[in-house]
């Protein structure tokens, strides 16, 4: 998915949310909290078509189920109408947070992530 979403984006520029990042077992999940102290880093993508890339996210993200792991919200981001975030909504307390709140930093040194990247997940 993450090659498919680059060919039909662009990127505008990086991002800073608050929040927390947290290692879900092979993937991130971001849970946004506007008075964390840590950022958690992103990218602002514009999208080439936004009706149909989002519908094509949200069914990759399984948004149609009542278990679902995320919730796509629209937050605020200064210079912008505001960006979508898929933010994940299940517990936190078991799962590693990513200190440095940067998935690019954190993913190359874990096996599970490479392994789901690699797999074109």
């Amino acid at each position: 998915m993450s090659q498919h979403l680059a060919a039909s984006s662009d990127r505008v520029a990086g991002a800073l949310l608050p929040g927390y990042l947290y290692d879900v077992g092979h993937y991130p999940g971001f849970v946004h909290d506007p008075d964390s102290p840590l950022l958690v880093f992103g990218d602002v993508l514009r999208l080439h078509n936004p009706a149909a890339l989002l519908a094509e996210l949200d069914d990759y993200e399984e948004m149609s189920l009542p278990d679902r792991e995320y919730n796509r919200l629209l937050l605020p981001y200064p210079g912008t109408g505001g960006v979508w975030c898929y933010v994940y909504r299940r517990p936190t307390a078991h799962l590693p947070l990513i200190e440095s709140g940067d998935y690019r930093r954190y993913y190359p040194q874990q096996a599970a992530h490479l392994a789901f990247i690699e797999a074109g997940r």
